[in-house]
């Protein structure tokens, strides 16, 4: 009789670890997503500051049938930022690059502080994260 209530006991035991490690496991997997759709986002918020600095003329927002986009001019050819239907691509001469799905909101706009004109990227991406990026254009490319 007691090697039955042993035999119980250990196997209560064992269903709540089981199930405390696949809770745990699902949170390490739902994490590595995340982080990996915060460093897909650095890395693209470093792309569109590298084509904000290389801007060789006047850089500007046009509203198309998409919505808005962000025109940059740079000497490697003309880059468009669209962001439509939660992604953001970058469109250049030849191709269209998908930079990130999943954006809720991307917002991008010419600022001025103290003599300085500079443009500001604020990003949300799904699950709350928000990023803002600045980039100030080189020479005469305001």
């Amino acid at each position: 009789m007691e090697m039955l209530i042993y035999i119980a006991c250990v196997t209560i035991i064992l269903s709540f670890l089981t199930v405390g490690i696949w809770k745990v496991l699902k949170a390490y997997e739902g994490l590595g997503r995340r982080t990996d759709a915060m460093s897909r986002l650095l890395r693209v918020g470093e792309t569109w500051r590298a084509d904000v600095r290389a801007a060789s003329a006047v850089s500007q927002m046009e509203m198309g049938e998409n919505g808005a986009h962000l025109k940059i001019v740079t000497p490697a050819g003309e880059k468009i930022y669209r962001f439509s239907s939660g992604q953001l691509a970058r469109e250049q001469k030849t191709f269209t690059e998908e930079l990130l799905k999943n954006v809720t909101s991307s917002q991008m706009q010419k600022m001025e502080r103290t003599g300085v004109v500079y443009w500001q990227w604020d990003v949300e991406i799904i699950g709350g994260q928000k990023f803002t990026f600045l980039a100030v254009p080189s020479g005469g490319a305001k």
